[in-house]
């Protein structure tokens, strides 16, 4: 009897895990954090667009590719995506919180706000027709 209580408890902690594992990281799941959670977020976030970085300048350097200018293009096409300038994490935070205010991005993957944070961080407004239509397509989802 006591292994079948400690099997059923198992069994309840894995399901619960699993559960909170597959939470959908949207805007429902970015207004239940607090603020210092968003800041570790979005730090995280940031901090892996670095590391993908490094690596990416790394691999095409060491790689047997002869064609320098080609890596260099690579390099600079990602950087020019990933390019917040001096934009803080703060502010990334405020303007992830602007964004799911509108309730029309509630269920907007958080990764997928991302995308349309840097594109607006980089000097896009919001209004932008190509921004409607990604964001249009993210809301589909």
């Amino acid at each position: 009897m006591k292994d079948l209580f400690f099997t059923i408890f198992v069994l309840i902690f894995v399901s619960s895990a699993i559960v909170q594992s597959q939470t959908a990281r949207d805007g429902t799941y970015w207004e239940e954090l607090s603020y210092n959670e968003k800041i570790a977020y979005a730090t995280a976030f940031w901090n892996g667009v670095d590391w993908a970085d490094r690596v990416l300048g790394d691999a095409l350097k060491n790689s047997e590719l002869d064609d320098s200018d080609y890596n260099d293009k690579v390099l600079s096409t990602f950087r020019s995506y990933s390019n917040i300038g001096s934009t803080t994490i703060g502010n990334i935070v405020s303007r992830i919180d602007d964004f799911y205010s509108d309730q029309l991005n509630k269920y907007v993957k958080l990764i997928n706000a991302m995308d349309i944070i840097v594109l607006n961080i980089q000097g896009i407004p919001m209004d932008n027709p190509s921004i409607q239509s990604i964001l249009s397509s993210y809301r589909q989802r």
